[in-house]
């Protein structure tokens, strides 16, 4: 199933109902180029492609060219708008995250809820925002402003949690907070959630429980590759797989939970890409999970 993309001024996440279907986050490299390619020849049809606006900086008409060869409905993960700045984002930024908004068409754009660093330092990694009422603030000061100037709608990403809980809200308390607050919807990482097992362990439960899922638009989650899942030393990552598309399943049977999408990230668990055949089957998966025709009528 595929959607139109949205066009016109910029629309509350809440109206972020149009079903986009399954798709998975697309690299602007040659070897995704292969994949996609293999993909397809495996049989796999894909709805919706996230790509990354900061791969497209340094020439930023590649992004309109990329998304006129995909010829489907794209979300933009604009990466680098760093919403937990104390400062407000560079004006510079908010520009060129609108920018390639626009030049993809894109159906909306899907933020981390974290930080990189300030306007003069740059830590190169997604740092978990410190769980504090003044913090929150910050964070909805930041959406407000880039969702009054975006041309399609703003969603949220949990992080990975990088570091033992500063303030008194965890990621998912701080998560609803501020997307009720900003009247945002939210991108539930279960990729992020796994890959905190890296770093600090998230009560997992406890981040679900926390989430309005009624605002949950998107859902991420990891395909790896399987034959490298099967190497020793691969079992924690098996049992993570295994853990995502149990969560998805549990997630289907709650009548709250309606995202527009659903994305597969290729490499966060293993270093290769997922074998064309399994990313074709997990999106099946989601597809028959969540887009149903008759599921979207009973929801």
């Amino acid at each position: 199933m595929t959607g139109s993309r949205q066009t016109g001024p910029a629309t509350k996440a809440k109206e972020l109902t149009q079903p986009y279907g399954v798709g998975y986050l697309y690299h602007y490299d040659p070897g995704y180029q292969a994949f996609e390619r293999a993909l397809r020849g495996a049989g796999g049809v894909v709805d919706i492609y996230e790509v990354l606006g900061v791969q497209f900086n340094s020439e930023p008409e590649a992004l309109e060219r990329f998304a006129a060869t995909l010829g489907k409905p794209i979300t933009l993960h604009s990466f680098e708008y760093c919403l937990g700045n104390v400062q407000r984002p560079p004006q510079a930024v908010l520009e060129r995250v609108l920018r390639a908004a626009k030049l993809c068409n894109a159906a909306y754009i899907g933020e981390h809820m974290a930080f990189m660093g300030d306007n003069r330092t740059y830590a190169g990694g997604f740092i978990t925002p410190p769980g504090t009422d003044e913090q929150n603030e910050i964070l909805v000061q930041h959406v407000q402003t880039l969702k009054s100037e975006s041309p399609c709608p703003i969603i949220l990403e949990n992080p990975s949690k990088l570091y033992p809980q500063i303030g008194p809200y965890t990621i998912g308390q701080q998560l609803r907070k501020v997307a009720e607050a900003a009247d945002v919807g939210i991108l539930l990482s279960l990729s992020n959630i796994s890959i905190s097992e890296r770093f600090v362990p998230q009560d997992r439960e406890e981040i679900l429980a926390a989430l309005p899922l009624e605002r949950v638009k998107q859902l991420h989650l990891i395909c790896g590759n399987e034959a490298e899942e099967r190497m020793p030393g691969m079992e924690g990552q098996r049992q993570e797989q295994a853990w995502m598309l149990k969560t998805m399943e549990q997630l289907a049977r709650n009548p709250d939970f309606k995202p527009v999408a659903v994305i597969y990230e290729l490499q966060a668990g293993t270093p290769s890409l997922a074998e064309p055949e399994r990313l074709r089957d997990h999106m099946e998966l989601a597809r028959e999970l969540f887009f149903r025709p008759e599921r979207r009528q009973a929801a």
